[in-house]
């Protein structure tokens, strides 16, 4: 029986997709110049958050290369104290890059399972499009409350449970072709926002806030680079992935410039948000 893989835990994946900066650039540029809908769903958080409770200190766990940073310095100013923390060592220091110049920000690497911080440290904490690849969802949520001060505010965004359907219906066609063997990946993300109300604390009053997005690419190549970028592990083996990586994505090329001949543009549907609560 083919063993499952998680992809969204598979150390592997997480290497490839963020053991280095490029793949989440990638990401980030696609959402920026393609992104449908939601528009800069970081900016919208915290500017609902801060209505609730304007924050002194914020810790950003799974930060990235900074997209929360940049909102907190955009909509709060440069006097909010913030921390961020990535398990990967390229992340971290990407952002450190980023925060050089700002005495009020630091980074470091580390677990959102284990926080290496006091009770009752942070106004607000922020686990966003993260959990899903936490071994521990539930302990990561825990710590990160632990960490938060009374009254203080945790959010988590992340994706619906279905991302990007047309884009791995390429995928799934591609592999098919290929003849390439599968095995179970985990299907729906394990924290989305149908699903991760269940994660939470059970005397904790959480709200959820959801947004309709996707991308539009006119053209081919920006959908084919989103694609490399890790998507075409998806069901497969690590090393029949790597193998078989060209093959994947000039496949998928091909077939999302036929859409675009057919139908103008290549669209992609997805649907993300964020839950949070006071505590």
């Amino acid at each position: 029986m083919a063993e499952h893989i998680d992809r969204f835990t598979d150390p592997v994946f997480m290497q490839t997709a963020y053991g280095i900066v490029d793949p989440l650039q990638v990401r980030i540029m696609t959402h920026r110049r393609y992104g449908l809908g939601q528009g800069d769903i970081f900016g919208a958080l915290t500017r609902q958050l801060s209505r609730v409770a304007a924050p002194a200190s914020v810790l950003d766990v799974g930060a990235g290369i900074g997209n929360w940073y940049a909102a907190i310095r955009d909509e709060l100013g440069p006097a909010v104290v913030y921390a961020g923390l990535d398990q990967s060592p390229a992340m971290a220091a990407a952002l450190a890059d980023r925060l050089n110049g700002d005495p009020a920000a630091s980074c470091q690497v580390g677990d959102a399972q284990h926080l290496p911080w006091p009770d009752h440290t942070f106004d607000w904490v922020g686990l966003h499009f993260m959990l899903y690849h936490v071994p521990d969802i539930a302990g990561a949520l825990a710590e990160a409350d632990r960490v938060l001060k009374p009254g203080g505010i945790l959010s988590a965004a992340t994706n619906g449970p279905l991302q990007y359907r047309e884009l791995m219906e390429l995928h799934r066609a591609a592999v098919a072709a290929l003849g390439l063997p599968t095995v179970p990946d985990g299907g729906p993300l394990r924290f989305s926002l149908r699903n991760g109300r269940r994660f939470f604390p059970a005397d904790r009053i959480v709200q959820v806030e959801s947004h309709a997005g996707g991308f539009r690419f006119p053209a081919a190549e920006p959908a084919a680079a989103y694609y490399d970028s890790g998507f075409y592990r998806q069901g497969l083996e690590p090393e029949v992935a790597r193998q078989h990586k060209s093959e994947l994505v000039d496949l998928v090329r091909h077939r999302i410039a036929d859409a675009i001949a057919r139908d103008g543009v290549f669209t992609v549907i997805s649907e993300s948000g964020y839950f949070w609560y006071q505590k």
